[in-house]
């Protein structure tokens, strides 16, 4: 006889199969369960159930949420762009367009992942793809050009001489 885990594994493999092989039954459950999300209450019980559940297991939802990052890289990519409110598709085309290099110094991205998604703290909207490091210095500037202006000054002023430059490093 099969234990109680043993007997609920084979259970929930064989209704992933079953839902996977009948897309008719999958949007009659998914339309069910939209309609029932739609009843006054729900969706407050059920975040506050979640809430409930995430503190009781905190440690199984953290590895189960990293777990989850690790496999989804373009959607968890999709998220943070969707909170600038943009998309994949702007931020491809604008890797592109900008071939692949920092909007300000030029630097080449070696991969899609060393890129920031600079926006006007503001207005919020999404200006251009930045490398790690100067999106620190605008942030640092806290956005004032004038700022980023005088210290463009302050380093011409405080220039060495060539042949000092070689002498100091």
């Amino acid at each position: 006889m099969d234990s109680e885990e043993e007997r609920r594994a084979k259970h929930a493999t064989y209704q992933r199969a079953y839902w996977n092989s009948h897309p008719e039954f999958r949007e009659r459950q998914k339309e069910k369960r939209r309609q029932y999300f739609l009843k006054p209450g729900v969706k407050e019980r059920y975040a506050a159930h979640q809430l409930r559940y995430r503190n009781n297991n905190i440690e199984a939802a953290r590895k189960r949420a990293r777990q989850w990052h690790i496999d989804n890289p373009e959607k968890v990519r999709a998220q943070i762009l969707a909170r600038r409110g943009t998309t994949l598709e702007w931020f491809r085309n604008q890797l592109i367009g900008q071939a692949g290099r920092c909007a300000i110094c030029g630097f080449v991205f070696p991969s899609s992942k060393a890129t920031h998604v600079d926006h006007d703290h503001k207005t919020g909207r999404v200006r251009a793809l930045l490398c790690s490091h100067c999106n620190v210095l605008l942030g640092a500037a806290r956005d004032r050009p004038k700022i980023l202006f005088k210290a463009a000054a302050y380093l011409r002023s405080s220039e060495c001489p060539p042949d000092d430059q070689d002498s100091q490093s």
